[in-house]
């Protein structure tokens, strides 16, 4: 793949034919191509030279085998502002409005003007002044790596390819929503709402992992909500397969800055270190900061950590919602080191579903703590245990006293009988007034 190819109307054709080749095992290529029909001759040897470029290992991976982009406009500014692309350019897709420009390229909203599919998409391309072949190697990657997933909160892949200029493309999935935290703010969404919408994010971030890829660029613009509440994780640019649970290169720079956004970078990612799904972890926990207080975590110099979430918010409700675990979730996944944070993101999203749930979290710890959720778990069950306990201890209490009672009774009793018994004693004719002397008193009553 030497060859630089400046843009041929015959690009739209390659594109879907490469797909084709690719789909066939290596043997059966040549075969393949010799069967093509003629409409399909002239663009035949560029398509030999390409599958051959990939037999000699020159390129590797699915993707790969998009071509290099003529660079001779490299030298236009990065802010000069994109022209919509020609509509013939990118057939069958025509351009309807930009949707966001980044330092890297511009999304534009279109559709397909054929019968096929008749769908809106977000048309991905990068800026002309990025343009090479380093970048055009990012695009293909990107699509590889989107092309994997598949995930209802993952924005998908519908298609890739080349304008007739050859420059490259992508069509996503377009999401008509805003930012997670705008989102919830706008519909003043509780504590409780807003840990269940970003524990949606989180499962899919979860998903990725699970296909070993790291985002490296978790922000609140990347997670869309729509209208009815439904979350898409976008923007997998700078995502990289994992190699052995490590990134297989750290920071991207390339002389093209870096690719992350610093306000949301783990400290290892800042300093180029090598990255892991830890570096996904601490994003994750910035943006569960700032979703929970409106604001992102300020670190003391000293100790190199966050304030607690029930500290940064003025309001009172939250502060007490926020206070005691969900502090200790958001703390745990923001801590500097990456072996004191969460091993997963799923152990993130488990500990925020049992926070949700009312169960003890892991990112606490303690026996009286476990004791206060059950309590507070089981509450009606406990309130109805000590009802009857002290309705138990009531009643044992009452029998005891009631039988000091009737002792106390039976003595007097006995007493009674006793004088009784003496007076008719001394009463009787044949006694000499010695038992009236010898008659005990009874005690007065009590």
């Amino acid at each position: 793949m030497s060859e630089i190819y400046s843009g041929s109307a015959d690009w739209v054709a390659l594109n879907a034919l490469l797909d084709q080749a690719l789909d066939l095992p290596h043997d059966r290529r040549a075969s393949w191509l010799e069967s093509l029909p003629p409409e399909h001759h002239a663009i035949r040897p560029r398509l030999r030279r390409l599958l051959s470029s990939l037999g000699s290992g020159e390129a590797s991976g699915f993707l790969k085998t998009i071509p290099k982009v003529d660079v001779r406009d490299k030298n236009t500014p990065d802010s000069a502002e994109e022209p919509p692309p020609r509509s013939e350019s990118i057939a069958p897709y025509h351009v309807t409005r930009r949707l966001a420009v980044g330092g890297m390229g511009t999304v534009w909203l279109a559709h397909r003007t054929d019968v096929m599919v008749n769908r809106q998409v977000a048309l991905k391309l990068p800026r002309r002044a990025r343009l090479g072949v380093k970048f055009a190697e990012r695009l293909a990657e990107e699509r590889e790596i989107l092309a994997a997933l598949d995930h209802p909160n993952i924005a998908r892949l519908y298609d890739a390819g080349l304008t007739s200029s050859g420059q490259p493309f992508l069509a996503l999935e377009y999401v008509a929503g805003r930012p997670i935290d705008e989102y919830a703010n706008t519909r003043q969404l509780s504590v409780r709402a807003r840990l269940q919408l970003f524990l949606l994010v989180a499962r899919a971030v979860a998903h990725a992992h699970g296909r070993l890829i790291v985002h490296r660029d978790l922000k609140p613009t990347n997670i869309l909500v729509t209208d009815d509440g439904d979350v898409k994780l976008l923007d997998f640019g700078i995502a990289q397969l994992l190699e052995d649970g490590r990134m297989t290169e750290a920071v991207t720079r390339e002389g093209e800055g870096h690719l992350l956004t610093p306000e949301y970078a783990s400290p290892e990612q800042m300093a180029g270190q090598s990255l892991g799904i830890a570096t996904d972890v601490y994003s994750c926990g910035v943006i569960l900061y700032e979703l929970l207080t409106g604001v992102r975590p300020r670190r003391d110099r000293e100790t190199s950590l966050a304030p607690r979430p029930s500290d940064a918010t003025s309001s009172g409700p939250v502060r007490r919602a926020l206070r005691g675990d969900v502090d200790a979730i958001v703390l745990k996944a923001l801590q500097p080191r990456p072996d004191d944070r969460y091993d997963t993101i799923n152990a993130l999203a488990d500990d925020i579903d049992r926070c949700l749930h009312h169960l003890p979290v892991h990112a606490r710890d303690g026996e009286w703590y476990r004791v206060s959720k059950f309590v507070a778990r089981n509450w009606i069950a406990v309130a109805a245990v000590v009802a009857v306990f002290v309705t138990v201890l009531v009643g044992t209490g009452l029998a005891a006293w009631q039988t000091h009672v009737a002792f106390i009774e039976k003595t007097r009793a006995l007493e009674v009988k006793d004088f009784l018994v003496t007076l008719f004693e001394e009463a009787s004719p044949y006694n000499n007034g010695a038992a009236l002397r010898r008659a005990p008193r009874l005690a007065p009553p009590e």
